[in-house]
């Protein structure tokens, strides 16, 4: 036996050998990073894809009618799940309701608006510019009225 033999069989030794659990359980962890790898993957690679949706250029109070000239076309990365109306859907738009104040720079939604005009009782209601509450001196929190 000569020392290169004795100094292989010391490496063959000292080498790392994990156990067939040790193996099962670094098979496993490297299975869940690829999956987590391959999953960050589908969801970065879906991230730049824009829609097409129309967008509210002026301020529209409920009641009013809403046609083309008020909306815009703007493309964004909007998620499946959120109610948008496409740039192609503009039918579903023009010449509706709104159902209720709808703000310049909204994305337009399909339960912002309806076919119909407001009820009359609803619609005076709700455009009518309602004032600032007026409370009889000594209640609530001004502190003129606190003696």
């Amino acid at each position: 036996m000569t020392i290169n033999d004795t100094l292989s069989t010391e490496t063959e030794s000292r080498r790392f050998r994990p156990s067939s659990r040790r193996r099962t359980r670094i098979a496993l962890g490297a299975a869940l990073a690829a999956v987590a790898i391959g999953g960050n993957v589908v969801v970065y690679s879906q991230l730049d894809q824009r829609t097409e949706v129309l967008q509210m250029i002026t301020n529209v109070p409920a009641g009013q009618e809403v046609t083309a000239d008020m909306v815009r076309v703007v493309a964004v990365d909007v998620d499946p799940a959120v109610p948008v109306v496409s740039a192609d859907q503009l039918a579903l738009i023009d010449h509706h309701y709104a159902k209720t104040h709808i703000l310049a720079g909204t994305l337009l939604a399909p339960q912002l608006v309806q076919d119909t005009p407001l009820s009359g009782l609803v619609s005076r209601w709700s455009l009518s510019n309602c004032g600032l509450p007026r409370f009889p001196t000594g209640l609530g929190n001004d502190p003129r009225s606190a003696s």
